[in-house]
């Protein structure tokens, strides 16, 4: 099941970039994604934040949409979240993505003004809300104690895999 929810993830952030991103429409740009939790333990109940960085290791200009309209979610364009509990091997995740419940649409233009021309060696980063980015199964609200394991994609590249318990 997770391998078809990625590869459903990455299709359609790939589409996303076919209908927004200016330069290619091919192939998603090349970085390396790094996700970094400001704690391994966490309260049940409180804020999971993240901090996603994307990193421009090539030898060439790589244009990335990161930020997006306030109108819109306001959360990372493209990104995507690997969710699962740990004792059950299951994912805990409706959507990897909260975007996938709008349906806005954005022009070239739109797009050009909230993406980053990231020259080799260099980076963009944000911090967010974990439940910002994604919907948990039922609706919820919270994340239920126990242990998860969590990957980050941008496009179709992924960050290394992290463990956090909530107690």
């Amino acid at each position: 099941m997770r391998p078809l929810i990625l590869i459903l993830s990455i299709f359609l952030g790939c589409l996303n970039k076919t209908n927004a991103q200016s330069d290619s429409t091919t192939t998603c740009p090349t970085v390396s994604v790094t996700a970094k939790l400001i704690a391994d333990t966490f309260k049940l109940g409180k804020d999971i934040s993240v901090e996603i960085i994307l990193t421009n290791n090539s030898k060439s200009t790589q244009s990335v949409w990161f930020d997006k309209p306030k109108s819109s979610t306001g959360r990372p364009a493209w990104t995507s979240v690997i969710l699962t509990d740990r004792k059950t091997g299951k994912s805990v995740l409706k959507y990897q993505n909260k975007s996938i419940l709008q349906s806005q649409l954005y022009s070239t233009e739109e797009v050009k003004q909230y993406s980053y021309q990231l020259q080799p060696g260099q980076k963009v980063s944000g911090k967010f809300s974990l439940l910002d980015l994604v919907v948990l199964l039922d609706y919820k609200r919270t994340l239920d104690k126990g242990t998860y394991d969590m990957q980050m994609f941008y496009c179709d590249s992924p960050s290394r895999q992290l463990s956090f318990t909530v107690d």
